[in-house]
């Protein structure tokens, strides 16, 4: 699957698990590319992401808002320069 179907979605993925039931393979391969992305890129933000979502309540309702708010507060909240960044690492290897 291209990754040139990030500009749009990373923001769609973060937010809802939707495109998981309408487009898996897609969503699967943008979850896969930040990971990635985040991985090589930016390993300490992701390892903060991780132990912020793991201190959730399991199987709790997580809702839009609350989701783009925790991203945003370690990530930054404008995606459209984090799907730029992303296209231009993944360009690169």
């Amino acid at each position: 699957y291209s990754l040139g179907k990030v500009k749009g979605n990373v923001g769609q993925l973060i937010v809802s698990d939707q495109m998981f039931r309408t487009d898996p393979q897609l969503a699967y391969t943008l979850a896969w590319a930040m990971t990635f992305y985040f991985t090589e890129a930016m390993p300490d933000k992701y390892h903060r992401f991780i132990q912020r979502d793991a201190s959730r309540e399991s199987f709790s309702a997580y809702p839009s808002s609350k989701r783009a708010k925790a991203f945003a507060g370690v990530f930054g909240g404008n995606i459209e320069s984090l799907e730029a960044r992303m296209k231009q690492f993944f360009e690169k290897l």
